[in-house]
């Protein structure tokens, strides 16, 4: 439907993905690209079978993306970034996350990246249409 590859049955998960989780946090912390990371991590899995959970493989993934990826890796290890998996964790189950990707508007949990156009819908009753793009020249 959104036309991306996906195997769904991926040789590597479930996996351990803490620490891909860390490298992610690592990245945010020191202002790089953490989305277009995560995205490159979920990739991983579901289309290229890379082990997400093995430290080398996260630090070629860190580096195919324009980060140093041995340093993003050893920032894994700095208790502050394990503090934040920790509290990111602790307030999910605390507004009843139970799975990923969810997604929390105005107090309504939406689970499951097929619950999206279910967001934009209460996204659009409490904000209004979104604006008409900008027109170009």
């Amino acid at each position: 439907f959104l036309g991306i590859p996906c195997n769904v049955e991926p040789a590597f998960h479930p996996v351990a993905d803490r620490r891909a989780c860390y490298l992610a946090i690592a990245a945010m912390r020191q202002g790089l690209d953490w989305s277009r990371l995560s995205y490159a991590l979920l990739r991983a899995v579901w289309v290229e079978e890379r082990n997400i959970a093995d430290h080398e493989t996260l630090a070629a993934i860190a580096t195919e993306n324009g980060m140093d990826g041995k340093a993003l890796l050893a920032a894994t290890e700095d208790e502050a970034v394990k503090a934040e998996y920790q509290a990111n964790t602790d307030e999910a189950m605390a507004i009843g996350v139970f799975g990923a990707p969810a997604y929390v508007f105005d107090g309504e949990l939406f689970w499951g990246q097929d619950r999206l156009q279910m967001l934009e819908w209460r996204l659009t009753q409490k904000l209004g249409p979104p604006a008409a793009p900008a027109p170009n020249g």
